[in-house]
């Protein structure tokens, strides 16, 4: 029973959050609009609300329910931490907020050859946006079989042991199997170009409104624009890849100024990225509207994080958000 209990409130609001949106429609969007607004830090950055609990039997059986609370406390203080210096796209947080990034410490539901009876300790990550699961993995791995049977001792060792897996966190896969489906923006604007030949304008950068020196991300990164296009067909939906480049600081005064410092990438088109681009080349800036961005490959500035790159842009004009 303790377990079911806990696991109904591992993201805060999931449910409370739900029950008012189908109780009173109008109220319920009156709370989203509210969420969203709330789902951004001072500096423009997506806030996650992250948890931590303990489900592997080992650990239940050995300690106390008060010492348990207590591990799961102390834990997600280093998982916040350990994220908050690894992972600088996002700001994490244990208050509640539209997004959730929920840790469980488990068992492997599959054991290895001659593992027996014995299983994995694992860490299973799920990542919710508004109440609603968008991606759940369980392939980070805390201890092998070998260690099933390895003696616990007290909460304040436990503690500590399971901080330490976090010193260095698997970024590569937190963000591929979770992380990316959490929007960096919902908002950014398009910067057009006219094409060098011909009336036809085209995407020549994307500014996401949050300073470059606050996500720390080099060109070996790589966003995701989702977008719509409104076509002859109707309304087409676009995700196109996107190069982050530093900070958008355009020969230009004039162009964006409010936009100076923040990230700009440019339109990746090198195969096999290049097709999504090929619907926005021939696009004008009323027929494509931003519905989002996401970080696909995070790699961070090993040199610190101020990169200054001036994007050649004598014919940009902007817009197009």
């Amino acid at each position: 029973m303790r377990s079911a209990m806990r696991r109904s409130v591992v993201c805060g609001g999931r449910t409370t959050a739900m029950r008012i949106f189908f109780r009173v429609a109008f109220v319920g969007l009156i709370v989203l609009v509210h969420l969203r607004a709330g789902a951004q830090d001072s500096q423009g950055k997506s806030v996650v609300q992250v948890t931590f609990r303990v489900a592997a039997q080992q650990y239940t059986n050995h300690f106390t329910t008060e010492e348990i609370r207590r591990i799961e406390q102390s834990v997600q203080q280093s998982l916040l931490d350990a994220l908050n210096r690894q992972v600088a796209f996002l700001t994490f947080t244990r208050d509640e907020q539209p997004s959730c990034l929920a840790v469980v410490l488990k068992y492997s539901d599959f054991a290895g050859t001659g593992a027996g009876e014995r299983r994995d300790t694992v860490f299973r990550i799920e990542v919710s946006v508004l109440g609603q699961v968008v991606a759940s993995d369980e392939e980070w791995l805390y201890k092998g079989w070998t260690q099933f049977y390895d003696v616990l001792s007290t909460p304040e060792i436990a503690s500590a042991e399971i901080g330490l897996a976090f010193s260095k966190l698997p970024v590569d896969h937190l963000v591929d199997k979770g992380l990316s489906h959490i929007p960096l923006s919902a908002t950014a604007h398009l910067v057009w170009k006219k094409a060098t030949q011909g009336n036809a304008e085209r995407v020549a950068a994307v500014v996401i409104p949050i300073p470059a020196s606050q996500v720390c991300m080099d060109d070996g990164s790589r966003l995701a624009l989702s977008s719509q296009y409104n076509g002859d067909f109707g309304q087409q939906p676009v995700e196109t890849v996107v190069v982050p480049q530093g900070e958008f600081r355009p020969t230009d005064p004039s162009l964006l100024p409010q936009e100076v410092g923040h990230l700009f990438g440019i339109p990746s088109r090198a195969s096999p990225d290049d097709q999504p681009w090929g619907v926005l080349d021939t696009a004008t800036e009323n027929q494509v509207s931003v519905k989002g961005i996401y970080v696909r490959e995070y790699k961070p500035i090993d040199t610190g994080c101020n990169p200054v790159v001036q994007p050649s842009n004598s014919g940009l004009a902007g817009g197009g958000h």
